[in-house]
C-alpha cells in the first residue's frame, strides 16, 4: 500500500508537470513569455511628490505622498485616483489583510503581449496564505481591449506562479480586476471587493 501511494503520487506530480509544459508549448510565444523569477522582494522608493499627509484619510490629490497607514510595506504611498486610494484604505482597515503594497513602476512588472511591461496597482497578503495582484480601473477602461489584456497577462502570470515547481511552497497566487463602482459598492470590506472584482 505504501508503495502504490508513493507511485501513484509521483506519477501525478508528473502528469501536472506534463500538463503545465504542454499547455505552454501549444501557447503562442507572446502569450507564454514568463517573467516570474523567484527573487526577495524588496520595492524602492524615491517620493517625488510635492506634498506630503500624516493622515491617508484627507482630501484626495495626485501629488500627496500619504503617510499614516498601519499595514503598508512604505513609509508613505501615493495614488493615481481616489478609487486607488480607497482600496488602500479599504486593505487597511480589513483585519483579513496580513499587509499590502501599493506596486510602483518595475516592483512586479508582468509582460502582456501588445505593450511590454504591466505594473499592477497593489499587492496584497491575505491569509491564509494567499497573495492577490490588484488592479483599479476607473469604470468607462473596464471594457477596453488594453484592460483585458493586461488583465489576461497578469491571470497567465499567477497560473504560472501557482503551478512552476520553482514556487511549490510559496503563497497561491490569484488576480483581482475592480472598477471604481466595484470599490464604491464594497463599502471598506476586502470580501465585498473580491465578490465584485473580476478574478
Amino acid at each position: 500500500d505504501e508503495l502504490l501511494s508513493a507511485y501513484l503520487e509521483r506519477a501525478a506530480t508528473r502528469l501536472v508537470r506534463l500538463i503545465n509544459d504542454e499547455q505552454h508549448r501549444l501557447s503562442s510565444a507572446a502569450e507564454t513569455e514568463q517573467v516570474a523569477v523567484g527573487r526577495t522582494f524588496k520595492p524602492q522608493r524615491q517620493n517625488t511628490r510635492t506634498e506630503k499627509s500624516d493622515d491617508p484619510r484627507s482630501p484626495f490629490s495626485r501629488d500627496v505622498a500619504y503617510s499614516g497607514f498601519d499595514k503598508t510595506l512604505m513609509t508613505a504611498d501615493w495614488f493615481d485616483s481616489a478609487p486607488e486610494r480607497d482600496v488602500a484604505l479599504l486593505l487597511d482597515d480589513d483585519s483579513a489583510v496580513e499587509w499590502w503594497v501599493r506596486l510602483q513602476v518595475g516592483d512586479l512588472p508582468i509582460s502582456w503581449r501588445a505593450g511590454g511591461g504591466y505594473n499592477p496597482d497593489f499587492l496584497v497578503a491575505a491569509s491564509p496564505n494567499q497573495r492577490w495582484i490588484v488592479e483599479v480601473k476607473a469604470d468607462n477602461q473596464m471594457k477596453s481591449a488594453e484592460v483585458a489584456g493586461k488583465r489576461a497577462a497578469a491571470k497567465r502570470w499567477a497560473n504560472y506562479v501557482n503551478t512552476s515547481p520553482e514556487f511549490a511552497t510559496g503563497p497561491r497566487w490569484s488576480y483581482l480586476l475592480v472598477s471604481e463602482s466595484d470599490v464604491d459598492d464594497a463599502k471598506g470590506s476586502w470580501a465585498a471587493l473580491k465578490g465584485l472584482g473580476g478574478a
